[in-house]
């Protein structure tokens, strides 16, 4: 079963997991006005069962549910092959920056703090869907030295081996791969994968990159920080191969 691609259609599938029961009936219904299909469930157990018997565009979770939480609901999409580029927006009452770190560390997506604006959501939603369904991407294949991107496929290989990557970690690889070695500055890479307007600042990015490094396992020092200018990916000599992020 294939999730979360997006081919235009006005109704946007969306699991909403919470176990606030009216706070989730609330936000589903004032998203379905924005123009999106809504299921809800109130725990994460239940998420998972779903996503088996469901084609969903997008879960939006919060952290704190009953048995599975919602870092755990992350992990688990993440590591099935079915779900791992399925995209998951946090909606929580945290709003810690550790919070949002480890978040992003299991796999979210994107995360808004409650009391959230819909129509702020509505538009990440729409955003993150966009970029998954790949021509905001890139038509073509991407090739650069022994890696290859191909948006077409939400596809990544180094050296010929498949990289796990979440749909942010690989946008911030074809955005960089696209440029060639070419450096491309923390504001155009905020406006191009997160979709952030110029001077809205965000250590999303951050965390992002390190994640990306990691999966590259032996390339990863390819990813260049140029302090204070931007950030750069060069050619991936042969040899470098990833190791397990």
């Amino acid at each position: 079963m294939t999730h979360g691609l997006y081919r235009g259609r006005m109704d946007p599938h969306l699991l909403l997991v919470d176990s606030d029961t009216a706070a989730a009936t609330a936000l589903a219904s004032r998203l379905r006005a924005s123009g999106f299909v809504v299921d809800v469930v109130g725990d994460g157990a239940a998420a998972l069962g779903r996503t088996v018997s469901t084609s969903y565009a997008c879960i939006l979770t919060e952290l704190d549910l009953p048995g599975v939480s919602g870092l755990e609901l992350c992990r688990r999409l993440r590591a099935s092959t079915d779900t791992a580029a399925l995209p998951v927006v946090v909606v929580s009452a945290r709003g810690d920056e550790i919070d949002r770190v480890v978040a992003f560390e299991v796999g979210a997506d994107d995360y808004v703090v409650k009391p959230p604006s819909v129509r702020e959501l509505a538009l990440r939603i729409r955003a993150r869907l966009r970029r998954q369904g790949a021509p905001a991407l890139a038509p073509t294949v991407i090739q650069y030295g022994g890696l290859e991107v191909d948006p077409t496929r939400f596809r990544a290989t180094l050296q010929g081996q498949p990289l796990a990557l979440t749909t942010t970690e690989f946008a911030l690889l074809a955005a960089l791969a696209r440029r060639g070695g070419t450096v491309v500055s923390r504001t155009a890479l905020l406006q191009e994968v997160w979709e952030l307007p110029a001077g809205r600042e965000s250590r999303t990015l951050d965390t992002h990159l390190r994640r990306l490094r990691e999966k590259l396992g032996d390339a990863g020092d390819r990813v260049q920080t140029l302090r204070g200018v931007g950030y750069r990916l060069m050619d991936i000599p042969d040899g470098d191969v990833p190791r397990p992020g």
